[in-house]
């Protein structure tokens, strides 16, 4: 698509972020544009095929140590008990450790920002780091071009693999991660105008029950 749009406009801007590399890059092709993921020591980065140094906006959110102030923080259910169905007590879980609401984050920071990829907080800090590339780069601020944000969320992923796609904790990260979205596309919106958005939303896969 952003071959397409680029070929038509060069003047496009484009945007893709994800916690997994893969889920960034494929999104835009070959193209040599503005592409970031997670990487396991808590720093969104890329690679030099795009770039050979970070730009000072992802220097600046990385600095912010977002991850890493997870570090303590536990991963409580969202809304009250009777408002979930599933059992949470199903050892086949997360290979039958920690597999109980609640779930506490690593107390050593390094340990929390490889941690956090499991946890719905990871959409949080992608959407985060999105909504600070949009700003600083300008997608969608023009009246005369049309740019492209590819934005992969990871953790209903992380978290399906991790406890099934019963569990009370995917429950949990579906109702976050509608949350993380209304208040990003809210954000957009206020960002550039009422009527300026045209949205995709898909899925890549499912998940095998336990």
């Amino acid at each position: 698509l952003y071959d397409w749009m680029k070929a038509a406009d060069t003047t496009t801007r484009v945007l893709s972020v994800s916690r997994k590399d893969r889920g960034a890059i494929l999104p835009i092709g070959r193209a040599k544009a503005d592409v970031y993921w997670y990487a396991s020591n808590g720093l969104f980065t890329t690679s030099r095929y795009y770039r050979d140094t970070l730009p000072a906006w992802v220097n600046a959110f990385n600095a912010r140590r977002g991850p890493q102030r997870l570090a303590g923080r536990t991963w409580t259910p969202l809304l009250a008990a009777d408002r979930y169905a599933e059992s949470d007590s199903n050892p086949l879980e997360a290979g039958g450790i920690d597999y109980v609401f609640p779930h506490p984050m690593p107390a050593d920071s390094a340990a929390a920002a490889r941690a956090v990829k499991d946890t719905p907080f990871m959409d949080s800090l992608t959407l985060a780091f999105v909504l600070a590339g949009v700003r600083t780069l300008g997608l969608g601020a023009s009246n005369a071009r049309t740019d492209l944000l590819a934005v992969s969320l990871s953790s209903t992923d992380a978290v399906g693999h991790k406890y099934g796609p019963d569990s009370k904790e995917v429950h949990d990260q579906v109702l976050r991660v509608d949350r993380y979205l209304g208040a990003f596309l809210d954000s957009l919106q206020a960002m550039r105008g009422a009527g300026r958005l045209i949205v995709a939303l898909t899925a890549d896969h499912g998940v095998a029950p336990y």
